[in-house]
């Protein structure tokens, strides 16, 4: 009895220990994909949240980026037919799709969010609005943002839901044209920037080069920007530690209890 418990135990324990250390492997090009972040000159101080403009900036001046594009994480009312949902999102570029693997039950990915006015939602969200036997593309929704007007959005793909093990979750996504005139400027920070490295690019190097463009822009003179894989995201916080101490403490702890199980 004490061996099948200590077994049961352990097993349960290493399940979720896998689970953690899956996040954000099943992206195709994960190997490739990082965020961009930040820290002080004297490394007390880090930070994700970037001006928006660093993202095209990004694309534009260093060859090493194949593709870049911001995420904003956004709360908002879609409404369709009387019918609302508070519901998570993002605003993104159009390159979202060509980075990351979320793939599309219904639409092009290439073309999804090329104009401004369109909108992709999950599988489950548009379950809720259309039922499981309606095609919702090509409908119009209503988006609201809950600080400007209302604004009409076409759907252009509908996203098979988002797996558990993404740090990434969200049930919309908008084409970042529509974003608001304050995450446009350099002189705020407020979304994530994720780029996605050529293939012969070292991230050492890329490190050396970005480092200094926000005291470029002025936008602050003690910040310096650096790549962080996009594995380590949901393990491994900036400053040091994060989950991953978790990780360690749970695996010994299924060890402990295997071994104490084994010697009764």
């Amino acid at each position: 009895s004490g061996l099948s418990i200590g077994l049961a135990c352990s097993l349960l324990i290493m399940i979720w220990v896998q689970h953690e250390l899956s996040f954000d492997r099943f992206h195709e090009n994960a190997d490739r994909l990082y965020r961009v972040v930040y820290s002080s000159d004297d490394a007390e101080s880090h930070g994700r949240y970037l001006p928006g403009p660093l993202v095209a900036y990004l694309r534009e001046h260093f060859p090493e980026f194949n593709s870049t594009t911001g995420f904003r994480p956004w709360e908002a009312k879609i409404a369709f037919d009387n019918k609302n949902f508070p519901s998570i999102g993002s605003y993104v570029d159009p390159s979202f799709f060509n980075m990351f693997s979320f793939p599309l039950e219904k639409g092009e990915p290439k073309t999804a969010l090329s104009q401004p006015n369109s909108i992709v939602i999950t599988k489950n969200l548009a379950a809720k609005f259309f039922g499981r036997d309606d095609d919702p593309i090509g409908k119009t929704v209503s988006y609201d943002s809950g600080v400007s007007e209302n604004i009409l959005l076409t759907i252009t793909g509908i996203l098979k839901d988002i797996p558990q093990n993404s740090h990434l979750q969200f049930d919309f996504l908008v084409s970042i044209e529509i974003a608001y005139d304050w995450m446009k400027t350099w002189r705020n920070k407020n979304v994530y920037a994720y780029v996605l490295l050529e293939k012969n690019s070292f991230p050492e190097d890329v490190n050396q080069k970005i480092s200094g463009v926000l005291k470029e822009h002025k936008y602050d003179s003690n910040l310096n920007l650096h790549l962080q894989p996009i594995k380590r995201v949901h393990l491994h916080a900036l400053e040091g530690g994060g989950r991953i101490t978790y990780v360690y403490t749970f695996s010994m702890t299924a060890l402990l209890v295997l071994l104490i199980a084994c010697i009764n």
